[in-house]
């Protein structure tokens, strides 16, 4: 529930509707590839939990009496960045193979190996 209020008390129809605009690929903003809904407000996530669920990577409860959902979002970003890391390494490792004509023994190859190598 962000803190916009509707005829003074927080409601969660603002969060909802700024939530809709992000993720609407209509609208000009870029949704974030991990987004996490943190919420203490339990009663009204029945109301929006389909809503909520279908936009946001993972849902937390944000409850003050526990602090599980600190671990949640660190594993979360943990995962996040491990993929990220995963795809550059992928981009990164590349490999050439050369074949060598049959009536050569491709001594060339050496060459461009350690032209390579530089």
């Amino acid at each position: 529930v962000l803190p916009k209020k509707i005829d003074s008390t927080p409601h969660a129809s603002i969060s909802m509707a700024l939530l809709s605009d992000i993720c609407n690929a209509r609208k000009r903003y870029i949704r974030p590839t991990l987004m996490i809904g943190l919420t203490a407000n339990l009663d009204e996530l029945d109301q929006y939990k389909s809503e909520f669920s279908r936009n946001v990577t993972v849902v937390l409860d944000g409850s003050i009496y526990s602090n599980d959902w600190k671990n949640d979002i660190l594993d979360s970003i943990r995962s996040l960045i491990g993929n990220q890391l995963k795809l550059i390494q992928r981009e990164d490792d590349k490999f050439l193979i050369t074949i060598h004509g049959i009536r050569t023994h491709g001594r060339w190859q050496q060459d461009l190996k350690s032209n390579l190598d530089k």
